[in-house]
């Protein structure tokens, strides 16, 4: 009988501790793919460090291609190199490699160019995801999803 309380104590103790309010959640990993990526996204992180207070750079990409072009755009709001708001237009693809690694490649609108390299998309989860510019480890970048783009930024009224 005292064997048989012991075994219901530890339970009752083991129940109570996993209910902990320090239990930590962690997001469940995406697919990475067209689906996946799609939405607005904010860069957090760039490089291993928080953005400086006023800088900012949002990605909208879209999933389903135009269907006259069969492309898909990724539109970037930013003013990392300007004291005011930019809005980018590019369209990007997503290819992946040997060993099931995805990246996005695209273009810039507008005879703008290619986008300098690819980026490796290297985690995707419900509310972040990291890109890897390819052939530099160190230059990453985090994005933290969000539910649109501020208006002042998409009017390209907001400055510094």
């Amino acid at each position: 009988m005292k064997h048989i309380l012991k075994t219901i104590s530890m339970l009752a103790v083991l129940a109570l501790s996993s209910c902990s309010k320090d239990t930590v959640e962690i997001p469940a990993a995406v697919e990475i793919n067209y689906a996946g990526i799609s939405g607005t996204w904010q860069l957090t992180e760039w490089c291993g460090e928080q953005l400086t207070e006023g800088r900012y750079c949002y990605l909208v990409i879209e999933r389903t291609p135009d269907e006259e072009s069969g492309t898909r755009s990724l539109t970037i709001y930013q003013n990392m190199d300007s004291s005011k708001s930019r809005c980018i237009e590019s369209y990007y693809t997503l290819s992946e490699d040997e060993k099931g690694n995805v990246y996005a490649n695209g273009y810039y609108a507008f005879g703008g160019g290619y986008w300098s390299s690819p980026y490796l998309i290297s985690s995707l989860d419900e509310t972040r995801m990291t890109w890897i510019v390819d052939g530099d480890s160190s230059d990453i970048s985090v994005y933290t999803r969000c539910d649109s783009v501020p208006e002042d930024i998409v009017a390209g009224t907001r400055s510094l």
